[in-house]
């Protein structure tokens, strides 16, 4: 009960990793409002988590500004502040090369990963900086360390969420909140294990030095680091959870 009597915000909550967060908060004793853009699976995990402590769902696309400022108005009322946001609501892009991206998928992907976080980040950050304490974890990827055949929207996305990770770290320091990130490398969730088959999930496993692909679980662990006082002085770094295959040297994947 790490977390008791603080209140986290998790974005894309819903499912997968997300889902995984919001509940792992919600163990260690947090109140947890799950905010996503499909209110009936938040309020299936909200109800999940809330076995747990108080947890609500809340309908917000993160890409509306209006979305977000009404939801984010409705939890401080709420709940009188916010000490926690996890930023991990994610658009996916269809894997196609650069040269055939079309510009409105790139924009859905840039708008939801990127400036949806930028806008979460600001609307916490601001009951955050009256209160001169909070902590923030944005979920980008491994694929904003090292680019992904076909991906270019989406890595860009997550390579410019660790970007603003830092910035804010700078610039909000002085008001004692801080700002880190998570990276995940291949990580089984419902969406993963749709697109690959057990052997192909193997085939993958293989490249990774601890020899098996991340969980949710492994994600929310390090979130749960990042918003603890076992890490006060952490603020402006990317902590990878990939088994290790960032540290290889790509001639060896």
């Amino acid at each position: 009960m790490q977390l008791k009597g603080q209140v986290a915000v998790v974005t894309g909550a819903g499912a997968g990793i997300g889902k995984v967060i919001a509940l792992t908060l919600a163990r260690e004793g947090a109140s947890v409002v799950l905010v996503g853009h499909h209110i009936e699976n938040v309020a299936k995990a909200a109800e999940e988590a809330g076995r747990f402590s108080k947890c609500v769902a809340k309908k917000a696309d993160v890409s509306s500004l209006d979305d977000v400022t009404q939801a984010f108005k409705e939890i401080v009322e709420e709940f009188g502040r916010i000490d926690i946001l996890v930023n991990n609501a994610a658009k996916f892009m269809n894997r196609v090369p650069p040269e055939d991206l079309t510009i409105e998928e790139w924009r859905r992907v840039i708008e939801v990963n990127l400036t949806g976080a930028f806008l979460c980040d600001q609307a916490a950050g601001s009951d955050m900086i009256k209160n001169k304490n909070g902590r923030i974890v944005n979920i980008s990827s491994a694929g904003g360390h090292a680019a992904v055949r076909n991906n270019s929207a989406y890595d860009a996305s997550k390579a410019g969420m660790m970007s603003l990770t830092k910035s804010l770290a700078v610039e909000w320091g002085k008001h004692n909140i801080n700002v880190n990130s998570v990276s995940p490398g291949m990580t089984i969730t419902p969406r993963i294990e749709s697109r690959n088959t057990p052997e192909s999930m193997k085939s993958r496993e293989k490249n990774i030095p601890l020899g098996r692909a991340c969980t949710s679980e492994d994600v929310a662990n390090a979130v749960v680091f990042l918003v603890t006082p076992a890490s006060d002085k952490i603020t402006g770094v990317d902590i990878k959870v990939d088994g290790g295959l960032l540290a290889m040297h790509p001639g060896w994947v």
